[in-house]
């Protein structure tokens, strides 16, 4: 979500192509019978707190890529390794067949670093199952399905603009499906180049707009996939805020896929944040719908 709420990740359809630093202590000299001089006094040393105070770019709390599938401006901390871990399950059933559809990712983890304050290094592992249930000759349900681990995807967040009034926070994302690691059934034969603007707008304490635009190119085409979403956060209580979101994809020759979903987020602490978010499809393509629960944490690396 936005600042004031939080933020996710776009999960495609498989069916779809898819410590703390110690105080310096110091004592008085022996020798000397009067309070130390100010200017003779040790200072302390900085402790991480102090640290993330003085770093102006610095999130108090943790800024997410989920639960919304909207990606959210601002940049893991220098020196910060975050994860976001999900579970995510798509159903949908074709009205006149009577075929039912499951798409379910059992582990879709978002590994991100924070390489400098203008670079966020980012690595998307997934692991999911397509089932998909029919009526065979004998009018009895069938069950066939495929699971495996999905193409691995890497890429970087780059800040474009800091949010001025009413010019919005601005960044860039772009990922790599790369075709060298993943089960057969769901490994591309080439390189899938993926990207997105971010935007994001704190509108006042309590309530933030985002949004993103960008696109994808399916394996081996030059036929471009469309993305945008909308999401407005809201702020309930100090560690509780909720999102409600509209999304799609627009494909070139092929019917648009749009979606909405709603979902509430939980931090347990400026470092740990659970989430839990649901939604439904508004056009025939679409999933009737998917429900979806996960954690963020992030923690520093170097200290």
């Amino acid at each position: 979500l936005p600042l004031s709420a939080q933020n996710g990740v776009i999960i495609p359809s498989l069916l779809g192509n898819k410590g703390l630093l110690s105080h310096y202590t110091g004592t008085s000299s022996p020798v000397l019978s009067s309070p130390t001089p100010s200017n003779l006094t040790p200072p302390e040393a900085p402790t991480e707190a102090t640290l993330k105070t003085e770093d102006e770019d610095f999130e108090e709390t943790i800024v997410t890529d989920r639960p919304d599938q909207t990606e959210a401006p601002p940049l893991t901390p220098k020196g910060w390794f975050q994860f976001e871990f999900g579970i995510q399950s798509e159903f949908d059933e074709v009205k006149d067949s009577k075929v039912k559809t499951q798409s379910t990712l059992y582990n879709t983890t978002l590994w991100k670093y924070g390489l400098t304050k203008s670079i966020e290094l980012r690595l998307i592992t997934e692991f999911g199952e397509d089932k998909v249930t029919f009526k065979n000759s004998n009018n009895e349900d069938t069950t066939t399905s495929v699971s495996g681990l999905n193409p691995i995807t890497v890429g970087l967040k780059i800040p474009l603009q800091k949010e001025q009034g009413m010019v919005p926070d601005i960044s860039l994302i772009t990922h790599l499906e790369l075709p060298y690691i993943g089960s057969d059934d769901f490994t591309p034969e080439f390189v899938i180049p993926r990207f997105r603007f971010l935007f994001g707008h704190t509108l006042s304490e309590t309530f933030s707009l985002s949004y993103n635009l960008g696109g994808e190119w399916e394996d081996g085409t030059s036929a471009a996939t469309g993305i945008y979403t909308l999401s407005l956060g809201m702020s309930l209580a100090e560690r509780l805020a909720m999102f409600v979101e509209a999304y799609g994809f627009t494909k070139e020759k092929s019917f648009p896929d749009h979606r909405v979903d709603a979902g509430v987020t939980y931090q347990i602490t400026n470092d740990l944040q659970f989430d839990t978010s649901g939604g439904f499809g508004l056009t025939d393509i679409s999933p009737d719908y998917f429900i979806s629960a996960g954690f963020s944490m992030r923690f520093k690396a170097f200290k």
